[in-house]
Formats: C-alpha cells, sequence, structure tokens
C-alpha cells in the first residue's frame, strides 16, 4: 500500500468539522466530493445500512446523490456529501412545514368538533316544548284582565 494511499485512507475516518469554507477533517483537510460508503455514513452520522436503504429505495438521486465508481452496475458506490446534506436540509424543511400544516389543521378541526359537541349536547338537554310553551298566553289577573309590563310586588 502506497503512503498517498494509506494517508487518504487515515483522512476519510477522521470525524468531519466544519468550518467556514466548507466540511474539513479533523486533519485539516477537505473531504473529497464523493466518498465511500462507510466513510459518508460516518459524516451524514447515519448507519451505513441507512445510506444503502436511502439510495435502494431511491430517496437518493443516482448522479446526484450517488454514482457507481466504475461506471457498472454492482461496482462500489460513491456519495456526494453536499448533495445528500443539501437534500436532507430540503425534506427536513418540507417535513416541517407539512408537520406545521397539519398541527393547524387539527387545532382548526378539534375547534369545530368540540363546538358540534356543545351544540349536540345543548339541543339534547334543551327542554321540549309543546305550541303552548312557544306561545304563551298573556298573563292575567283574577277577572281576566291582561297584565302588561312587570308587576309589581306590594307593600
Amino acid at each position: 500500500m502506497s503512503s498517498t494511499h494509506l494517508s487518504q485512507k487515515t483522512l476519510q475516518k477522521s470525524a468531519p468539522i466544519s468550518s467556514e469554507s466548507g466540511d474539513r477533517l479533523r486533519t485539516g483537510a477537505l473531504i473529497p466530493e464523493w466518498i465511500h460508503e462507510p466513510e459518508a455514513a460516518e459524516l451524514l452520522a447515519i448507519k451505513p445500512s441507512t445510506l444503502r436503504n436511502m439510495r435502494r429505495e431511491r430517496r437518493l438521486d443516482a448522479g446526484t446523490h450517488w454514482v457507481y465508481a466504475t461506471g457498472s452496475i454492482g461496482g462500489p458506490v460513491l456519495y456526494c456529501i453536499p448533495a445528500i446534506r443539501e437534500m436532507q436540509r430540503q425534506r427536513t424543511i418540507e417535513a416541517v412545514q407539512k408537520e406545521l400544516m397539519f398541527a393547524e389543521q387539527d387545532r382548526f378541526t378539534s375547534g369545530m368538533e368540540r363546538q358540534q359537541q356543545i351544540n349536540q349536547i345543548n339541543t339534547t338537554n334543551a327542554p321540549t316544548t309543546n305550541s303552548m310553551e312557544m306561545h304563551p298566553e298573556p298573563a292575567s289577573d283574577i277577572d281576566g284582565r291582561v297584565l302588561t309590563g312587570s308587576p309589581q310586588l306590594g307593600v
């Protein structure tokens, strides 16, 4: 194994750090754009099997997020970390926006359902009325005269 190859392997296994000029390994070397699966998984903080599943389930786009290193099906796979991170960022934003939208819909729906339940309870608990109660006869005194206004209490 040549010293160049050995140093590249050592660099790729180092933990990443972030800087303004891009991602760097702890050694200070820039992370290559296309890297092998174990290193890519480590840099993305996911398991290699998760990264493989993302590729197989077509959540990662061929040519953008991953390529066959030899250009042949079945060859070793390389991953593009910046493209995958951008995809993760976009999907995170979309997921949070959907979550907020559903929460707002649930809050609105819950309010409507509560109001319907209140109306239903009020309707079932309302006293039953017949036509006499709907249109009561005016109050009258002993002589049959219709009383108007509020009655006054005698002293």
